[in-house]
C-alpha cells in the first residue's frame, strides 16, 4: 500500500473510501500530527497503490495486516471512511488484538443494494460507466474533462471529486483508478463483507461518525453497527453529508480528538 505519514505518537491508520486516495485526508493528518503518527494509505486499485485483478474486503484486510507488519505497528487506531470503513470494521472484527480504537466515518455494515437506500446516491455502477466512457486520451485539459464527465454524473461536486483521480502523463491523461476491476467488484463493495462466524467486538472503543445530511447510516445501519460493536458511540455531525471530514472539518476534528482523549488512555 502506498502511503504518506505525518507526526509522532500513537499510530492512526486512515483508509479512504471508493474513488478516494490518501490526499483526501491531508488536512486531517496535519491537524492530528502534533499528538499522533498518522498514516494515510492508498487502498489497492486507488491512488499510487498497485492495481490488482481483485478488490474484496478480505483483500483490503490482508493489505492492512501486511502494512501493520511492515511498519512494526502492533496496535493501531484504525479509521475508515465509506468503503474504507467497511474494511476497517471487518479487520477489527477479525483482529481485535491489533486495534487500539476504531473510528468509522459514515458507513454501516449493511448491504447498500437494499431497496431501503436511495439509488440516486448509491448507483456507483453509473459513475464508473461514466468514467470509462470518458475518452481521457483525447482530453485537451481538465476543464474539458470536467464538462464532459459532469454531463453523465450530473453533480459538479462529485465530478470534481472523481477528477482528482485524473492525472496527466507524457502520453496524455489517464485514470489512476483501476476502473475495470472496481467495476467487476462493485457488487461486493456495495454489499459488504461476510460476517459469518464473527464475534461482536468489545475490547476497544468505537466511534461512528455520521453526517446529518448523508443517509448512509440509517436506523437499520445503527442496529447493524450495534450487533457487531455493542459499545459503539454514534455521533452525528450536523450539516454534513457523506464527506463530513471535508464538509465540516472543524467539527470532525473535534469529535475525533475528544473521543481519543477520553477513551484511548484506558486501552493502551
Amino acid at each position: 500500500m502506498a502511503y504518506k505519514v505525518f507526526g509522532q505518537g500513537k499510530p492512526i491508520v486512515v483508509i479512504h473510501g471508493l474513488y478516494g486516495m490518501s490526499d483526501n485526508w491531508l488536512p486531517f493528518a496535519k491537524r492530528m500530527q502534533n499528538r499522533y503518527k498518522v498514516y494515510l494509505v492508498d487502498v489497492r486499485n486507488h491512488g499510487l497503490s498497485s492495481h490488482s485483478e481483485t478488490h474484496t474486503y478480505e483483500d483490503i484486510c490482508s493489505d492492512i495486516s501486511l502494512f501493520l507488519k511492515n511498519h512494526n505497528i502492533e496496535k493501531a487506531i484504525l479509521m475508515g471512511h465509506s468503503m474504507g470503513g467497511k474494511a476497517a470494521m471487518l479487520f477489527a472484527l477479525q483482529n481485535p488484538g491489533k486495534i487500539l480504537s476504531l473510528i468509522i466515518v459514515d458507513i454501516a455494515p449493511v448491504n447498500y443494494q437494499s431497496k431501503m437506500y436511495d439509488k440516486r446516491i448509491y448507483n456507483h455502477s453509473d459513475i464508473i460507466k461514466a468514467m470509462l466512457k470518458l475518452e481521457v486520451d483525447k482530453i485537451k485539459n481538465r476543464t474539458e474533462a470536467e464538462v464532459l464527465l459532469n454531463r453523465s454524473v450530473g453533480d459538479i461536486r462529485t465530478t470534481r471529486f472523481l477528477l482528482k483521480n485524473l492525472i496527466k502523463t507524457e502520453e496524455g491523461y489517464k485514470w489512476r483508478l483501476n476502473l475495470k476491476t472496481l467495476q467487476s467488484s462493485l457488487i461486493n463493495i456495495v454489499s459488504g463483507f461476510d460476517s459469518k462466524n464473527l464475534e461482536p467486538a468489545t475490547l476497544f472503543p468505537v466511534l461512528i461518525l455520521k453526517g446529518s445530511n448523508s443517509g448512509f447510516v440509517t436506523f437499520e445501519g445503527e442496529d447493524a453497527i450495534r450487533r457487531y460493536f455493542p459499545l459503539a458511540k454514534i455521533v452525528t455531525i450536523e450539516g454534513a453529508g457523506h464527506w463530513l471530514h471535508a464538509e465540516k472539518p472543524d467539527d470532525f476534528f473535534e469529535a475525533v480528538n475528544a473521543f481519543l482523549k477520553n477513551n484511548l488512555i484506558n486501552h493502551i
